[in-house]
């Protein structure tokens, strides 16, 4: 599988794993670069806290991590708080090593944010 870099998102997740991006679920989404920050369930707080910062992505932010980055999941989704460390985790990875160490680490883990079933 070949990963492309302009399916990471600001937050830290590769949409390109994303149900919503795959189309396996009823709504599907572009990425979210692609619909900057505006997706069908409205305004990505994160998206917009990093374009107010002008951080490409938050791991190069001054702020970086934030409260903001690490408290945003689903409250449902009983994984919300392993995904939120897992997007900081990607972003520091990204922020040191560059988009193409990270998607190689990301070839190799696999999906790493779990949507509610």
């Amino acid at each position: 599988m070949v990963l492309d870099a302009s399916l990471l998102s600001v937050c830290g997740r590769y949409c390109g794993n994303c149900v919503w991006h795959l189309g396996e679920r009823s709504s599907t989404c572009p990425g979210c670069n692609a619909h900057r920050g505006n997706p069908w369930w409205g305004e990505c707080q994160v998206y917009k806290c990093a374009s107010e910062h002008g951080a490409e992505y938050c791991g190069v932010c001054t702020e970086f991590p934030c409260d903001l980055l690490m408290g945003y999941y689903d409250p449902g989704n009983p994984e919300g708080p392993r995904n939120a460390a897992i997007r900081v985790a990607v972003n520091a990875i990204r922020a040191k090593h560059g988009d193409e160490k990270t998607l190689e680490y990301l070839e190799k883990t696999g999906p790493l944010n779990k949507p509610v079933d």
